[in-house]
């Protein structure tokens, strides 16, 4: 909801509003390109997922958009758009189809329909912030800001869903804490590059990011 609910307004409002300014009709292009991503990340996903395994492409589509949604948010030519597009819709709405079978794996058969419904919809819950967040970081701060929070998120369901053995609890529990923190004082400009760039941007969210990336490589 963070990512599909925007991409129109962020390639078709002007500069001043956040966006790049294109028109209707390259817009609409845009767009219908990348709903061809998204169909055939909805198809594949089941076929990549019977030859690595349903985790392992779980964690794979969501750390892919963690990692492709912050570069399209920063981009402004439109044949770089174009290239982009369907693979951010691939990767960042395909996880879909993978929704049902990895939650059945994750709890014992005696709990697993009452923990499969309450998290999956107390997730849609908290989702549903997801459009009003994106829009008020992209009217105050720009779109390239608000798709790298959500590129964050993705990240962080990439990090919860990697630490699921009891020996790596501690450490799932100390970095989902850890970048939550980081994050909210990365949002409100506290970090040692807030004299020089108080404005949240791609190259500061780095400082916050990418520690926590080569941690969550040391844990796969």
């Amino acid at each position: 909801w963070g990512m599909n609910g925007w991409v129109p307004a962020y390639l078709s409002l002007p500069a001043t509003q956040g966006g790049i300014g294109l028109s209707t009709q390259t817009m609409s292009w845009l767009v219908a390109f990348m709903q061809v991503g998204m169909w055939f990340g909805y198809v594949s996903f089941g076929y990549i997922a019977d030859a690595i395994g349903r985790k392992r492409t779980y964690v794979l589509f969501v750390l892919a958009a963690s990692i492709l949604l912050p570069i399209y948010g920063n981009s402004r030519e439109p044949m770089l758009l174009l290239f982009l597009g369907p693979f951010v819709a691939f990767f960042g709405t395909g996880y879909f189809s993978g929704f049902g079978a990895v939650i059945a794996e994750l709890y014992p058969t005696t709990i697993r329909a009452t923990a499969a419904g309450v998290g999956y919809n107390v997730g849609r819950i908290a989702s549903a912030a997801a459009p009003f967040v994106v829009g008020s970081m992209a009217g105050t701060r720009g779109f390239g800001v608000a798709f790298a929070i959500t590129g964050a998120a993705f990240f962080l369901a990439a990090l919860l869903l990697t630490f699921q053995r009891p020996a790596l609890g501690r450490a799932r529990s100390f970095l989902v804490i850890s970048f939550i923190i980081l994050l909210a004082a990365q949002a409100l400009g506290r970090t040692h590059l807030s004299a020089l760039s108080p404005e949240v941007n791609s190259e500061n969210l780095l400082v916050i990011l990418a520690p926590l990336a080569f941690i969550y490589g040391a844990g796969l």
